[in-house]
């Protein structure tokens, strides 16, 4: 997804820029600045975590992530876009810390070139010494660091299905099965939410992002549940209908001739050559299961 490392070039005396090529079109990467769940996914530094606490993306817009080291301290950023120009180009200042003054203007440019996108960086400081400082302690290291999380995000991306959200047994007694698997297992409660069919109980394992859902029906036969029935297993796609063209171009079958509008998002149900079920789920905007 990359090529050369970042170069670093000084323009001014208060300006450098770092450029960059990625291999992907820039319109993955004007998304991936300005879109808040693929922010927090490559803007850390490593070995930390970034919280997003504000991104209204527009002129006059605020934003503030925080990112959290291992030991749990907290080091805040926070800042103003000024220019928002899709898919060529974003602009924001951009402050460390509170109540300081070494604010920067960053001026993110993307250009369409044979072999993906190349992206400029223009740090406008206000000061030569700010230049230099920001210049010395490594923005050409830091760039390249989060350029190479972006790249490997984009490339993720690049993959129709995303992860295994859940899978689903069919239990005879919900309230029997959720004290088997959580009083005798030791499986932790993700949820028990009211559904049309029943309740939606989810558990999983400490440390884990792999869930089990415990569906009223007959223990291996989905015929024997109520209402809409979920799938065997359950993944997750940024896109149901891209995820539902690409895949009935290679010839899998699923249930619906399109996907299904559901309270809990988007949905295609696969089948697999025993008729087991595969249901590929888009989750709604503001993040509903």
């Amino acid at each position: 997804m990359t090529k050369e490392p970042p170069s670093l070039r000084e323009v001014s005396e208060l300006e450098f820029v770092v450029e960059h090529t990625i291999q992907a079109p820039p319109k993955r990467i004007f998304e991936a600045y300005t879109k808040r769940d693929l922010v927090a996914q490559w803007w850390a530094q490593p070995g930390q975590t970034l919280r997003v606490d504000e991104m209204d993306v527009r002129p006059g817009g605020k934003w503030r992530f925080t990112h959290i080291l291992n030991e749990g301290e907290e080091m805040a950023m926070h800042g103003e876009y000024r220019e928002i120009v899709p898919v060529t180009r974003l602009s924001y200042t951009f402050n460390w810390g509170e109540g300081n003054d070494s604010e920067i203007l960053a001026i993110v440019d993307l250009k369409a070139i044979d072999d993906g996108t190349r992206i400029t960086l223009t740090n406008r400081c206000t000061s030569r010494e700010q230049r230099d400082a920001i210049v010395k302690y490594g923005a050409e290291r830091g760039a390249k660091a989060a350029w190479e999380r972006l790249a490997d995000l984009l490339q993720r991306d690049q993959e129709t299905l995303r992860n295994i959200r859940y899978t689903t047994l069919f239990v005879t007694d919900q309230d029997r099965a959720l004290d088997f698997y959580t009083n005798k297992l030791g499986f932790k409660l993700r949820g028990d939410d009211p559904s049309p069919a029943g309740r939606f109980i989810v558990v999983g394992l400490p440390g884990q992002d792999f869930n089990v859902a415990l569906w009223p029906g007959t223990p291996g036969d989905p015929t024997g549940a109520e209402g809409p029935k979920p799938g065997h297993v359950v993944v997750g796609t940024d896109d149901c209908d891209a995820a539902f063209d690409a895949l009935s171009a290679k010839g899998v079958r699923f249930e619906t001739d399109r996907p299904l509008e559901l309270p809990f998002g988007k949905v295609i149900i696969a089948l697999d050559p025993d008729g087991n079920r595969i249901q590929i789920t888009q989750a709604p905007v503001d993040g509903g299961r």
